[in-house]
């Protein structure tokens, strides 16, 4: 997986966060490495927000491989009041 432009820290900043479809976007499989073809994929991230980057990369990776399982590791998570909605982008 190739991140093909930068993008601001997701967990930096409440406001003004990458959509799921600039994140879809912003990522490209490297054509030069996907052979063999995987029987499994693992995508590893240091910091778990909202699950926006992990479901944005499946999305990518599935597209190419739609046979093949994507799974999440996640270093470290946030944890937000009860009464919010990370997935909320209003």
């Amino acid at each position: 997986m190739i991140q093909e432009i930068s993008l601001k820290a997701s967990h930096l900043s409440e406001q003004n966060r990458t959509s799921l479809d600039e994140l879809i976007e912003a990522y490209a499989i490297d054509e030069n490495i996907v052979t063999p073809v995987p029987t499994a994929i693992g995508v590893v991230d240091d910091v778990l927000v909202a699950g926006k980057h992990f479901k944005a990369m499946k999305i990518v990776l599935n597209e190419r491989f739609p046979e093949v399982p994507v799974f999440g590791f996640f270093v470290a998570r946030r944890v937000f009041p009860p009464d919010s909605d990370p997935t909320d982008e209003t």
